[in-house]
């Protein structure tokens, strides 16, 4: 008798994402789209001064990777709608039904960015320009929207490198809404419940978002918040509360952009020995600009800087950078950067634990290429 295959977690993930495809590609019986969309970024890092000193060596190394997920990591969409106002005349003639599956992957690796199959989005729900948006399922942390106002678009040196990738967490068990937007004023309001049996706060994520988007001028405001398993804010860059407030400022070939990030864990210093520090409060600034020296030709600058309590020192990160377009889906990227710290700091220069030794500098440099695609379907009722 012949035995049944035993296939590695890949290869179940990969023949569910197929099962999945071949499901949406079955015509449905309204006016229904769906789009199949993604990008590969693939390049190589380098990375000076990481402290080995766990490892006995008492001194620093360096380490040249592929780097797969510096610039940003590589994903795989798929987005569909369909028009309710079709199938019942009583409904808003513009609410559809929507969802979203997306998976972020390491391409230099070929795996999943975590365990899950659809490891940043998977949701479902409804969607009007006039009433705003509600959906269900797991998303990115409201957090993560500090993207917008980085200007090195939340890069392995950017804006999450000096509270070490704090607003890249996903958020499981979410409700989220989004008004419509009156005159480029828009607010998101996100609720991530924790599940645990007996408390309604633990492992419990809420965030709320007021954002401006207009032809010139960005503004954002954001308030997260993130409790471990105890209902406690224990661990400043995991578990904390967080406000960010930023904008840019889009004037032709120059994009400026600035913004403040605050931290706080109000429970960090009693929580010191899981934890390994009892930093509480940390304040962080950023400024940048593009310059663009030909309209596919983008040159990027910037300057983080933070500063932490109960001896966590402070440091400063500087970052230049560069993408050309070879087409409009295809380009390639350039960034360097050095962290400083103080005394008593260990920042890396990248969004990584590769951390320098107390009081030391750390160099890096990544190169790479984006491509980027998208497939639209349509099955007219």
């Amino acid at each position: 008798m012949s035995k049944i295959p035993a296939f590695s977690p890949g290869a179940r993930a990969g023949l569910a994402f197929g099962g999945v495809l071949l499901a949406l590609s079955i015509p449905a019986h309204a006016d229904t789209s769906l789009e199949i969309s993604g990008r590969v970024s693939a390049g190589l890092d380098y990375v000076n001064g990481i402290d080995n000193t766990a490892d006995g060596g008492g001194s620093s190394d360096d380490k040249f990777r592929g780097g797969g997920n510096q610039w940003g990591t590589s994903l795989l969409d798929i987005k569909g709608s369909q028009d309710l106002s079709d199938l019942n005349d009583a409904l808003p003639d513009d609410l559809k039904a929507i969802f979203l599956l997306e998976s972020g992957f390491d391409a230099m690796k070929g795996e999943l960015n975590g365990s899950a199959l659809f490891n940043r989005r998977a949701y479902a729900g409804l969607s009007s320009q006039r009433y705003g948006t509600l959906v269900f399922g797991k998303n990115l942390s409201l957090s993560n929207n500090g993207w917008y106002i980085d200007p090195f678009y939340q890069q392995f040196m950017g804006y999450e490198t000096l509270v070490r990738g704090r607003d890249w967490q996903g958020v499981d068990n979410m409700v989220q809404y989004t008004t419509p937007t009156y005159h480029g004023w828009n607010a998101e309001v996100q609720i991530g419940f924790g599940g645990d049996t007996g408390s309604f706060n633990a492992s419990r994520n809420d965030a709320v978002t007021l954002n401006y988007v207009g032809k010139i001028v960005e503004l954002r405001a954001i308030y997260d918040v993130r409790r471990d398993d105890n209902a406690q804010y224990s661990d400043l860059f995991l578990y904390s509360r967080e406000w960010i407030l930023g904008g840019a400022l889009h004037l032709g070939t120059v994009d400026l952009y600035a913004g403040y990030n605050g931290l706080s864990a109000p429970n960090g210093a009693e929580n010191a020995d899981s934890t390994g520090y009892g930093y509480e409060r940390a304040d962080h600034y950023w400024a940048g600009a593009h310059y663009w020296v030909t309209p596919r030709w983008r040159l990027q600058g910037a300057l983080y800087h933070i500063n932490v309590d109960n001896d966590g020192g402070n440091a400063t990160l500087y970052a230049l950078g560069t993408t050309y377009n070879f087409a409009d889906n295809f380009f390639t990227y350039a960034s360097v950067g050095t962290v400083s710290n103080s005394d008593a700091a260990d920042f890396a220069v990248e969004a990584t634990d590769e951390r320098p030794e107390d009081g030391h500098s750390q160099q890096a440099v990544y190169f790479g290429f984006v491509y980027s695609f998208k497939g639209d379907f349509s099955f007219p009722r």
